[in-house]
């Protein structure tokens, strides 16, 4: 069903590459265990049908900065009609959507079991909607080396991202099931670094690109960008290159410019989760290439960046990274 990805369990523990790590939030200190992620996916299968609630909108700071250079935003996405590779290693697909769910619950904004339940209903009332709109093409459920079915569930957990992101959290009970004991509660306190719900989007977009980095580290894939020599364009090119080769997408084109870099990618495995994202001004996007990009910039360099959407289509992704030294 719609619960498992991939054949693999819930989004929330795909691939089985959960790590155990020690978290504290604030007030409260918890283990982060592989047993505390599956037992939150388990809730994707007894999730109550229960109504999506909009979420309250609050004003977060510089979000807008990445439409502003687009001419249009999407009413409705649209279905993508350049033909895309497959994924060459399906870890790598999964490693891709494990950095959004862990992103979230890095930064103890929002009780996960609640953001599994969101997920999975949100799956499950948009997943025959676009089955249809991708006819004659059939989506092949489950398959995350498909780019048709990554893109959906790229799209779905992103939305579920910018609601939460919408509502935040400073302290909440989250279920833990026997780990704590008779309660099966919890009570999660966010880390006060992280205290300031108008840069949670921001906060987000840093931790991401760390994620999507260290995910990718931990498949055994580094990206060496010893031959960059500093350049940020050189970096920019060897992780695109990275990506391709992968089978993201079908082809990326690096361009130095005034304002620092574009980068140009045909063929991307979320460019229908792109189109319907950017429709709904979601506060954050499944740039997994332009994040690693990013946090190298600002980790190897030291160098300070924002990204704008320059151009989108069901055909390519535009954006540019402008960058300045911190």
């Amino acid at each position: 069903g719609l619960g498992g990805v991939g054949g693999v369990g819930g989004l929330g523990g795909v691939g089985g590459l959960a790590s155990t790590t020690t978290k504290s939030g604030g007030g409260a200190t918890f283990e982060n265990s592989t047993s505390r992620r599956r037992l939150l996916e388990s809730l994707l299968y007894a999730a109550p049908l229960l109504g999506v609630i909009v979420p309250r909108r609050a004003e977060a700071i510089g979000i807008e900065s990445i439409y502003e250079a687009l001419p249009s935003l999407y009413s409705s996405p649209s279905p993508v009609t350049v033909p895309r590779r497959t994924f060459g290693d399906t870890a790598f697909a999964v490693a891709l959507l494990r950095s959004g769910y862990e992103t979230v619950d890095d930064l103890d904004f929002f009780p996960m079991d609640t953001w599994q339940k969101e997920f999975w209903l949100k799956r499950r009332s948009e997943y025959e909607a676009y089955t249809i709109q991708n006819e004659p093409l059939k989506v092949q459920q489950g398959d995350l080396s498909s780019p048709l079915y990554f893109d959906f569930i790229a799209a779905m957990q992103f939305w579920t991202v910018d609601k939460s992101l919408r509502d935040p959290k400073q302290r909440f009970r989250e279920f833990c099931g026997e780990e704590c004991g008779e309660s099966q509660y919890r009570m999660v306190t966010r880390d006060g670094r992280y205290s300031d719900d108008a840069r949670l989007p921001q906060y987000f977009a840093d931790k991401f690109g760390q994620r999507v980095y260290d995910k990718l580290r931990e498949l055994g894939t580094p990206l060496s960008i010893e031959s960059a020599g500093g350049d940020p364009t050189s970096i920019a090119t060897i992780v695109e290159d990275f990506f391709v080769r992968e089978g993201f997408a079908l082809k990326s084109e690096v361009t130095e410019t005034e304002q620092g870099i574009t980068i140009k990618t045909t063929g991307a495995a979320t460019l229908w989760a792109l189109q319907y994202l950017t429709s709904r001004k979601s506060r954050a996007l499944p740039l997994y290439d332009t994040a690693v990009i990013q946090h190298l910039l600002k980790t190897k360099l030291g160098l300070s960046s924002t990204v704008t959407l320059v151009d989108l289509s069901d055909v390519s992704v535009t954006t540019q990274i402008q960058i300045s030294r911190e």
